[in-house]
């Protein structure tokens, strides 16, 4: 970890107690590059302002417009929220918000702060093309051609929806873990469990506290196996301490072990505590410790994290999952499940029928996606400062941990 990392991680943590920061112009600038690549500079603006920081003008100034922007566009999402709400109310269609919706209006002290990418909805499996249906009413258009009952066999998401208007992106979901990953998570208990809340003036559910603090732990790890940024720890954080007095730390604990969640739980919680401060009770670790665990995967972990999300984007799918497999017969496997992937898999990936074309003209469609892909993705890349080589072998390790 470098300074420009060090003093970044400083200045988010929790118990930011009058750091003495002896930063150079440069290197406060290259803080707000680094802020602005992980989707952070609204905060880190509200951060330096609540301290008493010594702040170049220049750094001060770009970060004053991120988040001057970016409470603009939150301001957008909310009023976009509320009419998606109120017409799915209507609809009688209950709906849970996911994350950045969620987050910023129940953990962060401005609107601002929290940049949020999309809005991600839990609805009901039996109404989620019901909901689909009241998005299109009021302006939104599918990304590609939906094949629902496609999308409904292998997928826990129908594709995203755009508003012609207003920008905005909608992804239903069904479920908060996708099918190909390993758990023993029912989604009608999280419906059990939900509370209600008020986000944007309109009254909603949400998870509870500690589902949501399992369904940001696995965001971080299993999902993204850590290739997601700094922005889902800080909401991580930010979540610990306002919910510090009801969170149920042996429930928690017990219930990642239900789900097969736990290794990636600790390692997330682990970094939060350590780097951030977060309210986790030493005795969580003590007691729910995987077999097997070392800190290395904390440090590797840390390290993913520090990957710009823009970069980590840059790195072809296909490859990580390759990269990731252990010996030449399972990557060998890998690599034939992209290239010839399902008649399902298609339909749901690129919106074609499953009986619209032959089967080698459906693998076309895919290896020219393929090909246009990686020269867009080789483009990005160049502009990354870790070598690719370097991420994916992180990855493999965490990887091969995380399902050991």
């Amino acid at each position: 970890m470098n300074k420009v990392q060090r003093s970044l991680l400083d200045i988010l943590c929790l118990t930011q107690d009058e750091i003495n920061l002896e930063l150079s112009a440069s290197e406060w600038q290259a803080i707000y590059q680094l802020a602005k690549g992980q989707h952070i500079a609204p905060f880190l603006y509200s951060r330096l302002k609540s301290g008493s920081y010594q702040v170049p003008d220049k750094a001060l100034a770009a970060l004053k417009t991120s988040f001057l922007q970016n409470t603009g566009r939150n301001l957008g999402m909310m009023m976009a929220f509320q009419q998606l709400s109120e017409r799915v109310e209507m609809q009688k269609i209950p709906m849970i918000p996911l994350k950045g919706i969620f987050l910023a209006n129940a953990v962060y002290q401005n609107v601002g702060e929290r940049v949020i990418g999309d809005l991600d909805l839990l609805v009901p499996k039996t109404q989620i093309v019901q909901a689909f249906e009241v998005a299109e009413q009021i302006g939104y258009e599918a990304t590609r051609q939906p094949v629902v009952e496609e999308w409904l066999a292998s997928k826990h998401q129908l594709c995203p929806q755009v508003h012609h208007q207003n920008g905005v992106t909608l992804e239903w979901h069904w479920h908060v873990f996708p099918p190909s990953q390993n758990h023993r998570l029912s989604i009608h208990e999280l419906w059990e469990r939900a509370e209600s809340i008020v986000v944007s003036n309109q009254p909603v559910l949400a998870l509870s506290p500690e589902d949501t603090v399992l369904h940001l732990t696995n965001h971080i790890s299993y999902h993204h196996h850590f290739l997601f940024g700094l922005r889902n720890l800080i909401d991580l954080m930010l979540f610990c301490q306002k919910f510090e007095a009801a969170l149920d730390w042996d429930c928690i604990g017990s219930r990642a072990k239900r789900w097969q969640i736990d290794k990636g739980g600790f390692v997330a919680l682990r970094i939060a505590k350590r780097f951030f401060e977060a309210p986790i009770p030493e005795a969580f670790f003590a007691k729910f410790e995987p077999e097997g665990f070392d800190n290395i995967h904390v440090e590797r972990g840390i390290e993913q994290l520090f990957v710009l999300p823009a970069h980590a984007r840059a790195i072809p799918m296909t490859l990580q999952k390759v990269q990731s497999e252990t010996g030449p017969i399972n990557q060998g496997r890998e690599l034939y499940r992209a290239l010839f992937p399902t008649p399902t898999w298609m339909a749901a990936r690129y919106g074609i029928e499953p009986d619209s074309m032959p089967r080698w003209q459906m693998f076309l469609h895919r290896w020219r996606s393929l090909a246009r892909q990686a020269l867009m993705k080789m483009s990005e890349g160049r502009e990354g400062k870790t070598a690719v080589s370097t991420i994916l072998a992180r990855r493999k390790k965490l990887k091969q941990w995380l399902q050991g």
